[in-house]
């Protein structure tokens, strides 16, 4: 089946898909053990410094996690369904995990960053939880859009 070359390939939504899940709970899971233990540290030694790198080791947490994921995967498939690997995941597996661990990231801190435009500007928190709830509902299908054209812009772009 030929895909319209403006719409993101099935690909596209379910690596946006997995983005959404793996990179929520990496982040979620660093920022449980980092966060809590630097504020003990920082009170202890009265100082910022383990706060900083806690959020720097939380916002570059996805990387490995979606590198390991995507070799975990690919390792997988390649016991079970052989020919579902392209040539180039096969050849290089550990290379290609980590620019998926890198593409996922930039993909990941993009569809967040634009995701956080319409918050700033246009969302009101003066109103009941349920309508809040909505509203992120609607603001997650838009990350994961987003996600999915990050996705689909590097599949146009990757040399056949």
């Amino acid at each position: 089946m030929k895909y319209p070359r403006w719409f993101p390939f099935p690909t596209a939504w379910l690596k946006s898909f997995i983005l959404l899940i793996v990179g929520g709970v990496a982040i979620g899971v660093t920022k449980t053990i980092f966060l809590e233990a630097s504020e003990q540290s920082a009170y202890a030694i009265g100082s910022i410094e383990p706060i900083i790198l806690s959020v720097v080791l939380i916002a570059l947490s996805p990387i490995p996690t979606i590198a390991a994921t995507h070799y975990l995967i690919h390792s997988i498939l390649e016991r079970v369904a052989p020919k579902l690997q392209a040539d180039r995941v096969r050849k290089y597996p550990k290379l290609s995990g980590l620019w998926e661990g890198l593409l996922g990231w930039v993909a990941f801190w993009i569809a967040t960053l634009i995701t956080i435009i319409p918050i700033c500007l246009f969302f009101s928190w003066d109103i009941p939880i349920e309508q809040q709830e909505e509203q992120l509902s609607s603001l997650s299908l838009a990350w994961w859009l987003i996600a999915a054209y990050v996705y689909h812009i590097e599949y146009l772009m990757r040399p056949e």
